[in-house]
């Protein structure tokens, strides 16, 4: 991707939805857009284990993990809030898995988007 020049638009966007015994990839970003993710909020609805997967085109690389060797698996009817800012690129993706059976893991991602198309 270009280092940016010219015009463009900075928007404050947010996507959300359910995952269930997957991987679900939340938000793909498009060529000559780059997307500052503010936070990232998780609820689950069973004792569940969780991961925030981030894709950089060719390899994941998970951020956290809840669940998986020997860590605290997210707890029935608990909140995880991840608040540090992280930056991606064209081509990236943000993935969330959720591991248990029969949970539902809500999420909600806000973030802003810059897009230099």
């Amino acid at each position: 991707m270009a280092i940016p020049s010219g015009s463009g638009s900075e928007v404050l966007k947010r996507v959300s939805g359910v995952v269930r015994n997957t991987t679900t990839s939340v938000l793909t970003v498009g060529s000559d857009k780059i997307c500052t993710i503010l936070s990232i909020i998780l609820w689950n609805d069973l004792v569940s284990g969780m991961r925030i997967i981030l894709n950089n085109g060719s390899s994941d690389l998970e951020i956290t993990t809840f669940g998986t060797d020997g860590a605290t698996e997210l707890a029935a009817n608990q909140t995880f809030v991840w608040n540090d800012k992280f930056v991606l690129q064209g081509g990236d993706i943000l993935k969330i898995q959720e591991a248990s059976d029969n949970g539902n893991s809500t999420y909600w991602v806000s973030y802003i988007e810059q897009d230099w198309t």
